[in-house]
């Protein structure tokens, strides 16, 4: 490209180096990377997960969270999403880094990043086959409920009651009274019933 006077943009390199972490090669992705970098562009979130993801299937968990702690420095959208999260979370869990990764669940939900049904697996898996004795994650995931519903993430707390009961762990009886009242307000209702009921049958 560069020959034809046609220089890659930030989405290029993001799309080279996603591909080639995708692949396993991490050590090209990291010449792209610091090509891309010695060019002035600025990693988009495409690039930085890639990257993260690459560094934490290469065993290089640590260096993936340093890229991690970079990207929090960055402008909105270089700032990290669930998908970010959940591969690090993924990563700190198979080491058995449980706390670590309690730790980084916290600051995402400081940061306003609701978890989705990939975070809720991965700790639903950590809990049964980490621990001695397992657990069912029935305690984690209402206790994450609560959380979110008192931070006013209403939505993000439906979500997690869905996967609830998808996996059938009923929230407690006092996580309800919490939770109802504003799940059931007017335009709320009915689009997170008919999402619960269509998680249970269909």
């Amino acid at each position: 490209m560069a020959k034809n006077n046609c220089m890659p943009s930030e989405i290029c390199y993001s799309v080279l180096i996603n591909g080639l972490c995708e692949d396993g090669k991490l050590r090209e992705a990291l010449m792209v990377w610091t090509h891309m970098l010695g060019r002035g562009l600025r990693p988009d979130i495409v690039a930085y997960s890639s990257m993260i993801h690459g560094l934490c299937n290469a065993g290089s968990v640590e260096l993936g969270l340093k890229l991690f702690n970079e990207m929090l420095c960055q402008e909105s959208d270089s700032q990290p999403d669930v998908v970010t999260y959940n591969i690090l979370l993924r990563a700190l869990c198979k080491q058995n880094s449980i706390s670590h990764a309690i730790d980084l669940l916290n600051s995402m939900l400081d940061q306003g990043c609701d978890p989705d049904l990939v975070t809720c697996n991965i700790f639903l898996r950590t809990l049964s086959e980490k621990l001695n004795p397992p657990q069912d994650g029935r305690e984690f995931l209402d206790e994450l409920v609560v959380r979110l519903h008192k931070r006013q993430r209403i939505v993000g707390a439906a979500k997690i009651i869905e996967v609830m009961l998808q996996k059938f762990l009923p929230p407690k009886a006092s996580t309800w009274e919490r939770v109802i009242p504003d799940l059931c307000k007017p335009k709320k209702v009915r689009a997170i019933i008919d999402r619960c009921w269509n998680s249970l049958f269909f």
